[in-house]
């Protein structure tokens, strides 16, 4: 009878154990997976904050040649872009490396979407750059301000669906039972009508392709006359329906 007890009893712990571990285990992976994607994602707001400074600087110096800043922003956006429609990001440790990912990134598209946008938030004045008169409290007049939109694919998988969700659902509280049905609501899509831009990105987080867009600026005075009318939109922050 002890023998038999002491079965049972043995019994009932493994499978508390196992009931146990089936409700800690998704919330463990995600904390580790979520901590790696939002490593990842630090990352690349410091790279999108180092890609406006060069994006501004080829700016300066080509006359506001949005394709220059488009170039600039990308070459330093490389080692996070990949391809959207799977986790494959472009080792570029060599330069022979570096030349493939270029190659197969300088469109500067992946799945409908721009991996880079340029907007001019600030045009400099129709003056001449290096005007000695606007050497006072002019000077402004004569900077050119960017932002730079990267929309960088969270590629980390489990963990890039639910913090996609999440940061949406921030802005749209109405869209977090995602989180829990694990289907979007389309009846209430739009609850603050969002621009197309955040619809195709929508769009695309329900086929499983999650794209994040990290915005950072940069303002610096130009080396050259301005003369493009160029832009990618105009600056705003990522889901306020602009």
């Amino acid at each position: 009878m002890r023998v038999f007890g002491a079965r049972r009893e043995l019994g009932r712990e493994a499978g508390q154990a196992a009931v146990e571990t089936a409700l800690v285990m998704p919330l463990f992976v995600f904390i580790l997976l979520g901590s790696l994607q939002l490593m990842l994602m630090h990352q690349a707001r410091f790279l999108t904050k180092y890609a406006a400074y060069k994006a501004v600087r080829a700016g300066s110096i080509h006359n506001g040649n949005i394709d220059k800043m488009r170039n600039a922003a990308l070459a330093v956006l490389l080692p996070m872009a990949g391809d959207v429609g799977s986790d494959r990001v472009y080792n570029v440790m060599d330069p022979d490396r570096y030349a493939r990912g270029w190659n197969a990134l300088k469109g500067n598209q992946y799945s409908g979407t721009r991996i880079v946008e340029i907007a001019v938030c600030e045009k400099p004045s129709n003056v001449w750059w290096d005007d000695p008169k606007l050497m006072g409290s002019d000077l402004y007049t004569t900077k050119l301000a960017i932002q730079v939109t990267f929309n960088y694919k969270l590629v980390i998988p489990f963990a890039n669906g639910v913090l996609w969700w999440m940061v949406y659902g921030h802005e749209h509280p109405g869209l977090l039972e995602v989180l829990r049905t694990g289907r979007v609501p389309r009846a209430s899509i739009s609850p603050r009508q969002p621009s197309a831009k955040v619809v195709q990105l929508v769009g695309m987080a329900t086929n499983q392709q999650y794209v994040l867009p990290i915005r950072a600026g940069w303002t610096m005075r130009m080396f050259s006359q301005y003369t493009s009318n160029d832009s990618d939109g105009r600056c705003f922050t990522p889901w306020n329906g602009r």
